[in-house]
Formats: structure tokens, sequence, C-alpha cells
């Protein structure tokens, strides 16, 4: 299936639900595509298109809060990234020499990242500040298009895996509260990433059955807000395995089912499958 895009919802009702004075910021999961999302334009590409939307859209937060598939840890040694400023790490290769080139240097946020540890070390988890000079690009390449004067803190969780997804899940529960602080959570991995049958020079190559099928399962799911069948995936989801050969991708996505608030509905962004096997479905929880 070609890349979807949906409208934003009106998110001027759903901010203010708690009150004028007690705004609530979305959580958001993106899948994140290949680097390469970092050259497109909002003209060339209904995804990136839907990102800059969005940011457009918020108003502007106090800071993002992001756990990345790219930067996990086991569940007893969660990092929380607590440096002033923060570069683009090209944690990839073998793409076109002008990616290398991309910038996203953004500041960071000392003071949150000590309450984040506090917070996870009330509910029992074990987290340590990390001071890391750099973020991976499931953090940048998003953010980039989200926001792309780079002026917005950015906090970086990592992911407790390979664990099961019950802790990624309390950790999104645990976060949650700081969309009342002024703060935008952001869950980036994939929904579906199989990179052993993609096919690298044909983005608009038509998506596989398998694919589109896991992915339409997880909106089921998350629309029917059916966390327990969500927690069982790997049982109960269709061709979970080949979606997922390692779920480092998928794990984020519990994150911002985790993070859901009381009154919080699914609003897809983006659906679809590109390169035959990498789902780019990205939703706001609000």
């Amino acid at each position: 299936m070609a890349i979807r895009r949906f409208a934003i919802p009106d998110l001027t009702s759903r901010l203010s639900r708690y009150g004028k004075d007690q705004p609530v910021f979305p959580s958001l999961f993106v899948s994140h595509g290949t680097p390469m999302i970092a050259l497109s334009t909002p003209e060339e590409d209904l995804y990136v298109a839907a990102l800059h939307e969005l940011g457009q859209a918020l108003p502007k937060p106090k800071a993002v809060v992001v756990v990345s598939a790219h930067l996990a840890t086991g569940d007893d040694a969660i990092s929380v990234n607590s440096s002033h400023q923060l570069l683009a790490f090209h944690d990839f290769g073998g793409f076109p020499g002008k990616l290398y080139m991309e910038r996203y240097d953004c500041p960071g946020d000392p003071a949150l990242a000590a309450e984040i540890v506090g917070a996870l070390a009330s509910a029992g988890m074990n987290a340590a500040i990390e001071k890391s000079p750099t973020i991976d690009h499931g953090v940048w390449v998003p953010l980039k298009h989200l926001f792309p004067k780079a002026d917005v803190p950015v906090v970086q969780v990592s992911l407790p895996y390979p664990d099961r997804p019950q802790m990624t899940l309390k950790l999104g529960k645990v976060l949650g509260a700081f969309r009342q602080k002024g703060v935008l959570l952001l869950g980036s991995g994939g929904a579906v990433h199989n990179l052993q049958d993609l096919k690298w020079h044909e983005k608009s190559a038509k998506g596989q059955a398998r694919a589109q099928e896991f992915e339409d399962w997880l909106l089921e799911k998350l629309k029917k807000k059916d966390v327990e069948s969500l927690m069982n995936y790997e049982e109960e989801a269709p061709h979970a395995a080949w979606a997922h050969p390692t779920a480092e991708h998928l794990f984020p996505l519990f994150f911002t089912v985790g993070s859901a608030l009381e009154g919080d509905e699914v609003h897809t962004l983006t659906q679809g499958i590109e390169y035959g096997s990498l789902s780019m479905f990205s939703f706001l929880m609000s």
C-alpha cells in the first residue's frame, strides 16, 4: 500500500481538556523509516509533510522526551541523557555522502533528565543519568521535520530491551505524567521492520501483504485500546516473527501506548508500506 496521510486532529481542544492552566501534550509514535527521510521535503514525501504539519499545529513544548529503537539497554539499567547540548550521530552506513552532512544540534534539559530519573526510581525502575553528546537517527531524523529550528530541548531515555514489552509499557506509564508538564513524548521505531526482505532501491515497491496485515492488526488493537493483545503480539498478531525478526523497533510503540492518559484517543498520522517491508505507520495519542 502506498503511504497515506491523515488529517491532523484539532489539537486546541485536546491540549486544553484538563483546563487552560494545565495543557496536556500528546504522545507520539513514529515509524522513522530509513535515514534518507532526513533529506526529504514536505512537498515530495507525505510522511514528512505529516510531521511538518504536526510540528506547526503544536505549541512549542518545554521539551521532547524520546525513546528510540537505536538506544536499547536492559530494563535494570535505563539511561537518561542529561547533556546540555546534543548533536546528530550518523549511526548508519552505505548511504549517499550528502546524508552525512545533515546536522541537528539541539539543546538538552539536565533538570528534566534528573526529574525523570527520580520518577522512574519512585516507580521501582533502575535509571541513571548519562551524559552523551549525541542522539541517534531514530531521534534526530523525525525531530528534524517536527521541529526544524532545533530549538526544543531533547531528553533521550533508553529503551528497556530485550525484556518483555511490559517494562516498556511501564516506562510509558511513568513518563505519561510529564505530558501535563509541557513535555511531548515520542516513541521512535517501526511498526513493521523487516530488513531482510527490504527492496532498498524501490521506495515505492508494493508492500507485502503480510506487512500490511501486521500493520492493520496493530491499528485495530490500538483503536480498541486492547493493550493485552498488544502485549501478546508474538502469539496473536499475524506474521509477527516476519514483521519483527528482532523486536527493538516495535517496542517504542509500547512506550507510547503506556503513556496514554484518560480520555486519549488514537489519531493515525500516516499508514502504509515502503520498500516492500518497511512500515511508515505513525500515530498520535491525545
